[in-house]
């Protein structure tokens, strides 16, 4: 089978054989199928793994020979194990990467440049247009975003990668049939035409356990060169993310907040802790020398009016009222709702509660 996806199945029933021990027998054996003409003292001789383990793998592997390992995968779905060569690098170097990877949607080359972007599932104003404008300017740059499809920041990435014409993948706690949360279904089918849905997990047995979300996050940050956390409090998922970006030697990143809102300790935590805090996406570009380098906003401002440049001008610095923006450019009302009406139609800015309109 491509893969050995019957062998790698059956290795990962085996009590105390987990991802990092079964990546080290990827590493050692190759291929895998050869654990099954090799003698017990030649599988002892690899680190960690005692007698009482490897009469357990060949029992396991032996009764492959009498009957093969269950494959439940639903249709669509497909699987790349950890054997393979299109097997994730990035992921494949942490150091507990998933033995099978299920996906909906295709995982590509490109997506070797990738950058999560991760925060709470209650943002405020300001953490959604902080996603908005990073994600933008990591698709314009060339990189894939990566996040978990959770409601809040993880959705405004995905969404916003999506209508910028980039690449994204939504890493799930459970099955890849098994949408949580479920308003996002939508999202998830317009996520597998432009990049993938992925899951260690195949069928879930039981939806939605707490224990499954933080071994969900150590893939988010394997896939990814370095994590952006945007908003999130002490306790979140998205340090958690942070954490396991750390223990993987990647880049992590935090856009800092008000010292008032809860939501921002996470972040400005980080960043005490040694964080590369974020302006401007240039303060990623510079940490990640690998990464693609296409030249940010350069093709859309040449295509701008005069007076559209005046407002993308003013609302770089942050969002604006309308009567503040016509105050400040000096456009006319009349005219100015035309402009930003055009604008909000070609992707640049976006209206937001009350009349106010930050860039996109």
């Amino acid at each position: 089978m491509t893969g050995d996806i019957d062998i790698w199945l059956a290795l990962q029933s085996v009590p105390g054989l987990g991802p990092s021990k079964l990546k080290s027998l990827c590493e050692t054996f190759k291929p895998v199928s050869k654990l099954k003409e090799l003698r017990c003292e030649d599988i002892c001789a690899m680190d960690g793994v005692g007698e009482g383990l490897v009469r357990s793998i060949k029992e396991k592997l032996k009764s492959l020979e009498d009957t093969a390992f269950p494959l439940d995968i639903p249709d669509g779905v497909g699987y790349i194990t950890i054997s393979e060569s299109g097997y994730p690098k990035s992921l494949f170097n942490i150091y507990d990467p998933p033995t099978v990877l299920y996906h909906k949607g295709n995982i590509i080359k490109e997506d070797e440049s990738a950058v999560a972007v991760v925060g709470t599932r209650n943002p405020s104003r300001y953490g959604l247009l902080a996603a908005e404008r990073i994600t933008k300017d990591l698709v314009e740059a060339g990189f894939t975003i990566v996040s978990g499809l959770a409601a809040g920041i993880d959705s405004c990435a995905h969404e916003t990668a999506l209508r910028c014409g980039g690449r994204t993948i939504a890493v799930l706690a459970s099955g890849l049939e098994d949408i949580y949360p479920s308003f996002n279904k939508g999202l998830s089918e317009d996520i597998i035409n432009r990049g993938a849905l992925v899951s260690e997990v195949c069928r879930a047995p039981v939806k939605y356990e707490k224990w499954a979300f933080p071994k969900r996050n150590r893939i988010i940050s394997g896939l990814s060169l370095g994590t952006v956390v945007i908003e999130g409090a002490l306790s979140s998922g998205s340090l958690i993310t942070a954490g396991f970006a750390v223990e993987q030697n990647r880049e992590v990143f935090a856009v800092p907040g008000e010292i008032f809102s809860r939501q921002s300790a996470g972040p400005n935590s980080l960043i005490r802790s040694g964080a590369k805090l974020v302006h401007t996406v240039e303060d990623i570009l510079e940490e990640l020398p690998g990464g693609p380098r296409r030249k940010i906003g350069a093709l859309s401002l040449e295509h701008l009016s005069e007076e559209e440049k005046k407002v993308i001008g003013l609302l770089s610095s942050g969002p604006r009222g309308i009567d503040l923006i016509c105050e400040d450019t000096g456009i006319p009302l009349p005219r100015l709702s035309s402009v930003l009406l055009s604008m909000q139609l070609a992707g640049s800015v976006r209206e937001l509660p009350g009349r106010t309109f930050g860039a996109l």
